[in-house]
């Protein structure tokens, strides 16, 4: 299936700009999400990928097509939208049916096209129903079912999956990852939501503001975000982040001294994610021990997610329950840090600095 390339795309409503000279390629069969924060540009740029609007500036290519100039309906691209969008006074069969009889697609091919697909999503029963009839998740793959039955070049989906209960989205995003494979369209997926970008996408665009922040592969978005956006966006809880300064002595901070995490002098911003602070052990390899205090723990099954004071400054942890379990709040606690997951960032710029070298640390 064919990939789609997006050059310097630009999209201005009046004086306000929403995307920003976006570069993006998207390779062929590949399963792409696009993430950010509300009103970062990620469904304007799916919007404009779709036809649904015209770009203010630059060029989108599905496969060798420049797509730029054209109608929706000549792009072959299948949209599925947030709200299903479907005809409340169709069945469902007349549902999936509707652009195919658009096009002119004869009726037996449309009727074998529809019972493969019903089949697929587990539909059959229900093609004589209309949408009232149906529960959330049903509509969301008769919706799914009329993309598909297109046998569309791209498919587009804005946070289909939004308006379902906890239990039936975490479903559902298993279901359209293996149908994303068994049918190897080349796939590009809207949402807000940074666990369902990371377990969906086989890569991953985080938008902010309008530009595109990082371009990669789930294990790279979290391991080596890019700048502070990134660090800040993905990863739940959030990354643990507090400003000091590096140079020769080490990295300082009002109430933390790493004093052998050693490089080019300037303020920085030190990144360590929950998941990288552990009870210090000897012999672990770990940086430490730092003095903390319990102010708080959740327990999580287990895990444990706790709420740590560190000198003067709030720590959010996350432990095996069975390290954590005879601590109360107000107890204290040796920390170590992961030294091989620390992370760097220039306080000015934002951007991420070289990987920090293993060190062993004091507090301050």
């Amino acid at each position: 299936m064919p990939g789609i390339r997006l050059e310097r795309l630009e999209k201005r409503f009046g004086e306000q700009t929403v995307l920003h000279a976006l570069d993006l390629v998207v390779d062929e069969g590949s399963f792409t999400v696009l993430v950010g924060p509300s009103g970062c540009g990620k469904t304007t740029t799916l919007r404009l990928i779709a036809g649904l609007e015209t770009p203010t500036a630059g060029r989108i290519h599905i496969g060798d097509r420049d797509v730029t100039g054209l109608e929706p309906r000549a792009r072959n691209v299948a949209m599925v939208f947030q709200n299903y969008a479907l005809y409340p006074h169709m069945t469902v069969y007349d549902n999936m049916a509707f652009g195919l009889r658009a096009r002119r697609v004869p009726e037996a091919e449309i009727r074998a096209r529809i019972r493969r697909v019903a089949a697929m999503l587990g539909l059959e029963a229900l093609l004589d129903r209309r949408p009232r009839q149906l529960s959330g998740g049903q509509q969301q793959r008769v919706a799914i079912g009329r993309a598909i039955v297109r046998e569309p070049d791209v498919f587009l989906f804005d946070e289909p999956l939004s308006n379902l209960d906890a239990e039936l989205r975490v479903a559902m995003r298993g279901e359209l990852r293996r149908l994303q494979r068994r049918l190897g369209v080349t796939t590009l997926y809207v949402t807000h939501d940074q666990e369902e970008a990371m377990t969906l996408g086989d890569r991953i665009a985080v938008m902010e503001g309008g530009r595109l922040r990082q371009y990669g592969t789930p294990r790279e978005i979290y391991f080596r975000p890019a700048d502070l956006v990134v660090a800040r966006f993905v990863g739940s809880p959030a990354m643990n982040l507090i400003e000091g300064t590096l140079g020769p002595d080490g990295f300082r901070a009002s109430d933390l001294e790493l004093p052998t995490l050693r490089g080019p002098a300037g303020p920085v911003v030190l990144g360590i994610r929950p998941d990288d602070i552990h009870p210090f052990r000897e012999g672990r390899g770990l940086v430490g021990p730092l003095a903390a205090r319990v102010e708080l723990v959740e327990l999580l099954g287990p895990r444990a997610v706790l709420t740590l004071r560190l000198g003067g400054r709030e720590l959010t942890a996350v432990m095996a329950e069975a390290e954590v379990r005879d601590l109360g709040e107000g107890a204290g606690l040796a920390l170590g840090l992961d030294p091989a997951r620390l992370h760097l960032f220039d306080a000015r710029s934002g951007r991420r600095l070289p990987d920090p070298a293993p060190v062993s640390a004091a507090a301050g």
